[in-house]
């Protein structure tokens, strides 16, 4: 698994470093990153010459494939960021900590006038939560929610970012 990971940085690193010079599509950028095939570079520790070992999975799980899947691990991580690149209030906001039922964290975060609702929920079995106020489900670990809510009901093991209306 980490070979395999350390293949699919790389790749991405390479698909990246070509698109920032200028390449002038997408497919551009990853035409010669394809994944991992091919990657003859020896690794910390390895006699020079040597071919790392890829995954058996590599066709099928890889960033070309990762893209392609909006609920993928990749895609989780670049929603995520995202959202917190382009949300003031996510980055640069006021903090407030919730009353919050046990084995959850609730804490709005504010900025410019819109506030930010982040629920994590650590047990292993639901939990209930009510809202300061009505909201929009904008983020969730399970990459599955986008609904509006005025009670927030958190599955085992989930975190959601809520953006309140009012």
């Amino acid at each position: 698994m980490a070979k395999n990971s350390a293949c699919v940085m790389w790749t991405l690193r390479r698909t990246c470093t070509k698109t920032r010079r200028g390449s002038t599509s997408a497919s551009a950028g990853t035409r010669s990153a394809h994944p991992c095939t091919g990657i003859t570079r020896p690794t910390p520790g390895s006699t020079p010459g040597a071919v790392a070992a890829l995954s058996p999975d590599y066709p099928v799980l890889n960033v070309v494939s990762e893209q392609a899947d909006p609920t993928s691990m990749l895609m989780f991580y670049h929603t995520l960021l995202g959202l917190r690149r382009y949300t003031p209030a996510l980055h640069a906001g006021s903090y407030r900590s919730l009353e919050s039922p046990e084995g959850t964290f609730v804490y709005v975060r504010e900025a410019d006038g819109k506030q930010y609702l982040i629920a994590l929920n650590f047990w292993n079995v639901g939990r209930a939560l009510t809202l300061p106020g009505r909201g929009k489900v904008i983020f969730s670990t399970h990459m599955d929610r986008g609904d509006a809510v005025e009670e927030l009901h958190l599955r085992a093991n989930e975190g959601v970012v809520v953006e309140l209306i009012g």
